[in-house]
């Protein structure tokens, strides 16, 4: 499947990655700079996709904290977590087992393709080059919402 992006919006994310390059300052770069209500208004609507029996796509897992921590906020889940680093994800399942949440979180090495079942909630913590990539698979994947960063 080939999605077409404006070039409107990618000429965004690329003026949003030279922005985040250009800045030192960390709480700019993290998107806090609202402070913690705001913070707590934006992102629980998010979360919110995840409740009861939805589903959690963690793309570019590195040590699997977002995997863990959905899997222990939301134990009917169904959650699933990719790296194209295959050491990382033997480090993920290795937090996974010290958080108690082995079993509930199902780890592959790669990344989102065709294939890739679609969840309520997908995030991808990814460079923004790497997130323009994978972009077209990444919206193909959530039937819900998408959080990207990096």
């Amino acid at each position: 499947m080939t999605t077409l992006l404006p070039p409107e919006f990618l000429a965004r994310v690329r003026a949003l990655e030279d922005a985040y390059l250009a800045s030192d300052d960390p709480i700019e770069q993290s998107g806090f700079h609202g402070g913690p209500i705001r913070w707590r208004a934006e992102r629980e609507p998010i979360l919110d996709a995840v409740e009861g029996d939805g589903s959690f796509l963690d793309v570019g897992t590195g040590t699997g904290i977002l995997a863990i921590a959905a899997a222990k906020m939301f134990p009917d889940a169904r959650i699933e977590a990719c790296d194209t680093d295959a050491e990382a994800i033997e480090i993920a399942k290795d937090n996974a087992r010290l958080n108690d949440v082995p079993d509930r979180i199902c780890f592959r090495v790669g990344s989102v393709n065709d294939e890739t079942e679609s969840a309520d909630l997908v995030c991808a913590n990814l460079t923004a080059p790497v997130i323009v990539e994978l972009l077209p698979r990444l919206l193909g994947a959530t039937c819900g919402r998408l959080v990207l960063s990096g």
